[in-house]
């Protein structure tokens, strides 16, 4: 659900969108970046900030397409030149598998993060289909920790490696993969919290900070941009071209 603080973002985003109408102001359709998606439905309910209509997913793939863009896995987003994408999808929500089977009949590559504990449970997806999915080579699994804490940088240093560590195992058991991928469970994260996913070997970590993708990103850092259900192609376009990236900030 939207906050009044969400709320606020939005009107001050909306208000920024109508200044940077001007070209000049804008990125152009050339820099790298990591979409951050979770709940897919053919019929969301527009109070749900997280999830987003089938239709308008396909369509945002399609602008992507259009602008020339190839879609990434984390690995070689850090490595290759503009322009690409990596899709990505958090708390391996039910609704998300609509995605999935877009993205696969398109030969599209994508990374899904895996909160462990939400697994088998209503709204999620089960064990049985993560490990089906992760056979397919366009799939990355990648760790969202064991119980998707609300504050892991409030968290003592113990408890945070158990949710990185233990998840990264338990995903690797079922899988029969190594994962090499975590996304910060609500972006939020401490110095502790990136010594611990360097120290248990991940090579990639994601944050929902909204910003581009450079061949300098930190690797245990890499920001993405934050897809709303409410957003519209509009948005969308400004969000991809950074007229969002100040959002951070607020």
């Amino acid at each position: 659900m939207f906050s009044q603080r969400d709320f606020a973002k939005l009107a001050v985003a909306s208000l920024v969108d109508l200044a940077l109408l001007n070209q000049r102001f804008m990125h152009p359709w050339q820099r790298s970046m990591s979409l951050m998606y979770h709940d897919i439905a053919l019929q969301p309910d527009p109070r749900h900030r997280w999830t987003l209509s089938l239709s308008k997913f396909k369509s945002q793939i399609d602008i992507l397409r259009t602008k020339g863009y190839s879609f990434a896995s984390p690995a070689d987003l850090l490595s290759k030149a503009s322009p690409q994408c990596c899709i990505t999808f958090d708390d391996a929500c039910e609704g998300a598998a609509l995605a999935f089977d877009y993205l696969l009949d398109n030969q599209i590559t994508f990374v899904l993060f895996v909160p462990v504990d939400l697994l088998d449970t209503p709204g999620h997806l089960s064990s049985a289909y993560i490990k089906d999915l992760s056979a397919s080579s366009l799939v990355t699994i990648g760790s969202h920790s064991m119980s998707h804490p609300e504050r892991m940088d409030s968290l003592p240093a113990s408890i945070q490696e158990f949710e990185i560590s233990t998840s990264r195992s338990l995903l690797r058991d079922l899988t029969g993969q190594s994962i090499d991928c975590f996304s910060y469970p609500h972006g939020i994260y401490s110095a502790d919290t990136v010594r611990i996913t360097r120290t248990c070997g991940y090579k990639q970590c994601f944050t929902s900070a909204m910003g581009p993708v450079t061949l300098s990103t930190d690797s245990q850092l890499i920001p993405r941009l934050q897809i709303w259900g409410n957003d519209t192609r509009f948005t969308f376009n400004q969000k991809v071209r950074g007229a969002w990236d100040w959002i951070n900030h607020v």
